[in-house]
């Protein structure tokens, strides 16, 4: 698709507006061939785990893991990948071992991940993929949400096609995908990086999947450099006046975690991690991998009906030898080398996580263990000042894709134990976590067979829960992963967590920087007009801490007059405005016609006078456009415009006196379709410097989880004041000159910036498919024109409802 030279209406050319905002969503809520896996494969795998030995779990030699005999298979087009046999297969098998019988080798579909019809940005339940498995059946994975987590980088979450009870996680980083599914039946498979163009794909077996500990996880414990650490942080604390780096939580804080809730973590990984990608590569891959481990815990704790969250924070590579540890105490003298400060291992990444604002540091091995997957210590007794100093576990890399292992690790440091059977000290003594209740639990479900939750020790299958008696897992287990406390065998897990939660959330406060600080500009919008969710809604903000004086209009017949000549106009707007501080929104003030002011609203002479003042054009007498001069207390405001009957109306909103007080957000929702583009005009003033540094965004897809028909893929066009189309977009992560993921053979004549440097803003869009724009603009008057994207007539564009705003960025 190219673009065509086209130039906006004349009408808002002139439109000079005198607040200038920060921007908001928060008003958009007003008013062979392959078959369906079957599930006999789940029985398969049952049958087998119940013929393996339980001791390939703990093989001290060094596991066979066969690289299938797959040729080279075409992808279809909606499959995520094609197998592929590599002739370096066997030695990748080698360096990335994985809890497998048999490892895969695929390369990614890149037009699914990339391309404009990408499922994992199409609306809600509409985008879906392709997952083929070995023997010829077929995963059917429908994509629920996806979330951004920076430029070209992403997580959605959905599920197989039928089965509710089954996860599906994505997520992607500049080329490199890490998946997990998970299906009680079904099985559960991974997706990791191996090299550039090659992925490795293959089912977890459970039975290869040590545990975390031969006894018991370990303890706190306080030696030497624990004492040091402690007195060396406290006496920080002092020398800042506060009352300690360590803050030490308020007992009250275990009733419950309660939403918002945050955990913040940071995944260090030694020089020996993924040894077959380096540099860049290797650094994305990482990010892409640890990314969708927090996705699978979060995935965990939502299903455990558990309220807390994790973040990831940083990423950081540290040096650490592997190799000086014997066999079963790599992850204990690792552990013990991350916690301590002073003993020369691994002491950078105690500043690392100070910065990072991380309550707790999970390390990434790549040595595998010939008796665990990794180790956490246990929060065993809440409010004590010492347990930030024990925010730490180690996992090994061939365990965190896909299994519950990195859950089961951060389950330790949120106050877990194992299982009963397996919660013992060297002593044989029971262990507990923080809480009477903390245990795992192991039980046998409805279909007679074993199952264990994540904290939980085999036999067993392990099950993506934290014990919780209030939640039943799907068929065929049916029946409750927990045990109500104060009865025999109680097990909770579910609410030690939500109960240690807040504690561990601040073993480290957040200090990252803000965003770029912005004010959304002067911006008037035209668009049309309907009934419902297509109904033409401005939102801004009065700042300050005082009353402001506005002039709100809503014009309908003056844009069927000359200059402007539009057609098919809204005969008789009314305009209504909200204040959506308070719920349910109130009205703060009304208009049908100008002339005619409802109730202590000024009358038309004043409003004429505040026209001139503010620059608007003037108001035919008479006429039935709408105008409001009202006193507005600072808040937050939205202008609702409706009519008779559908049309195209110009919202406008300025400051009609000369305060301090500005208006700190004004952004427009309307309708827009190919026929009918929504058309917003904007100013920049003369500052300091010859341009200054505005972003212009249009939010469509991220609209549609507030229910409303939200347009699916908008594109803008940039029109300086003499009609000259300045710049053009159409998917804000693939730049301003890209069209479709293909460059254009437009070229903007301003200074723009990248996709990295819009985000770091904190203005990006939420979906790829909305377009977003930074430049340096010259003073003047601007329009941007916002309409459905059309690749090709015969795909036509699908309209709907979308958001324009216009910041002015301040630079650091």
């Amino acid at each position: 698709m190219r673009f065509e030279r086209r130039h906006p209406s004349r009408a808002l050319w002139p439109l000079l507006l005198l607040f200038i905002a920060i921007g908001g969503g928060w008003w958009a809520l007003m008013p062979g061939p392959r078959g369906s896996a079957p599930i006999a494969a789940g029985a398969r795998a049952k049958e087998r785990a119940a013929k393996l030995p339980l001791a390939a779990a703990n093989e001290s030699e060094p596991r066979t893991i066969t690289a299938a005999p797959v040729l080279n298979s075409p992808a279809r087009e909606r499959d995520l990948f094609s197998y592929a046999a590599p002739a370096d297969g066997p030695a990748l098998t080698r360096a990335l071992p994985a809890p497998t019988r048999t490892m895969h080798y695929v390369r990614l579909n890149r037009e699914l991940l990339s391309g404009k019809s990408s499922p994992f940005w199409a609306r809600a339940g509409e985008g879906r993929l392709d997952v083929p498995l070995p023997g010829g059946a077929t995963l059917k994975v429908l994509i629920a949400e996806t979330t951004t987590l920076g430029p070209d980088r992403f997580t959605s979450i959905g599920t197989i096609e039928g089965r509710p009870q089954s996860r599906a996680l994505f997520s992607y980083n500049d080329g490199f995908l890490h998946a997990a599914i998970q299906d009680v039946e079904l099985g559960n498979y991974a997706l990791r990086a191996a090299t550039a163009e090659l992925s490795q794909f293959y089912e977890i077996d459970d039975e290869l999947v040590p545990p975390c500990a031969q006894i018991d996880a370990p303890r706190p414990v306080l030696d030497a450099d624990a004492v040091l650490t402690l007195a060396r942080r406290k006496a920080a604390g002092a020398a800042t006046g506060s009352e300690g780096a360590e803050p030490a939580p308020p007992f009250g804080a275990a009733a419950s975690a309660g939403t918002g809730v945050v955990v913040d973590v940071m995944f260090a990984y030694t020089q020996s991690v993924l040894p077959t990608l380096t540099g860049a590569a290797r650094t994305a891959a990482l990010q892409s991998l640890f990314d969708n481990a927090m996705a699978k815990t979060n995935s965990d704790l939502a299903a455990s009906q558990i309220a807390a969250r994790v973040r990831l924070v940083r990423i950081a590579e540290v040096r650490y030898d592997e190799s000086v540890s014997t066999g079963t105490m790599v992850q204990s003298e690792a552990l013990d080398a991350l916690r301590k400060t002073t003993d020369g291992q691994m002491d950078e990444i105690h500043a690392i996580r100070d910065e990072a604002g991380a309550d707790l540091v999970c390390l990434i091995l790549q040595r595998v263990g010939s008796s665990s997957s990794g180790l956490g210590y246990v929060l065993e007794a809440p409010a004590e000042n010492t347990n930030p100093l024990y925010g730490f576990t180690v996992v090994e890399y061939a365990y965190v894709s896909g299994t519950e292992v990195v859950s089961h690790e951060l389950g330790h440091n949120l106050g877990c134990a194992h299982d009963r059977n397996n919660a013992r000290n060297a002593l044989g003594a029971l262990s507990f976590g923080a809480y009477p209740y903390s245990f795992g639990h192991r039980f046998r479900g409805q279909d007679s067979l074993t199952y264990r939750t994540i904290m939980a020790y085999a036999p067993g299958t392990r099950i993506g829960y934290f014990s919780n008696p209030n939640v039943v897992a799907p068929a065929p287990i049916s029946l409750p992963v927990g045990v109500p406390p104060g009865e025999s065998g109680e097990a909770h897990n579910a609410l030690t967590i939500d109960q240690c939660a807040f504690e561990v959330a601040n073993f480290r406060l957040q200090t990252r920087a803000t965003s770029n600080t912005g004010t959304l500009l002067n911006v008037a919008t035209r668009a049309f007009s309907g009934l419902g969710e297509q109904q033409l809604i401005a939102g801004f903000a009065v700042g300050g801490t005082g009353p402001r004086r506005v002039l709100l209009r809503a014009t309908g017949p003056a844009l069927a007059a000359a200059p402007f000549n539009v057609a098919e106009v809204l005969t008789d707007p009314r305009l209504t405005v909200f204040n959506v501080d308070v719920n349910p929104p109130v009205v703060a003030g009304v208009n049908d016609d100008w002339g005619t002011p409802i109730g202590a609203a000024s009358g038309p002479a004043a409003l004429a006078a505040a026209a001139a003042q503010t620059g608007a054009f003037p108001l035919v007498a008479g006429s039935a456009d709408a105008a409001l001069l009202t006193t507005l207390a600072p808040g937050n405001y939205t202008i609702n415009v409706t009519g008779p009957a559908p049309g195209v109306a110009l919202v406008e909103a300025y400051g009609a006196e000369a305060t301090d007080n500005r208006f700190l957000s004004l952004s427009t929702r309307g309708f827009a379709d190919r026929d009918r583009k929504m058309i917003a005009g904007f100013v920049v003033k003369a500052g300091a410097g010859p341009t200054k540094r505005i972003l212009i965004r249009v939010q469509g897809p991220s609209l549609a989880k507030f229910g409303l028909g939200a347009m699916d893929d908008p594109a803008m066009e940039i029109f300086n004041g003499a009609g000259e189309r300045i710049m053009q977009n159409d998917d804000w992560s693939t730049g301003a000159a890209r069209v479709n993921g293909v460059q254009d053979d437009f070229r903007p004549d301003v200074t723009y910036y990248n996709e990295r440097q819009i985000f770091a803003t904190g203005f990006a869009p939420g979906n790829r498919r909305e377009p977003c724009i930074m430049a340096d603009l010259a003073p003047g008057n601007y329009t941007v024109t916002v309409e459905p994207f059309e690749l090709l007539p015969s795909q036509p564009a699908r309209p709907g409802v979308a958001i324009v705003e216009v910041f002015e960025v301040n630079p650091r």
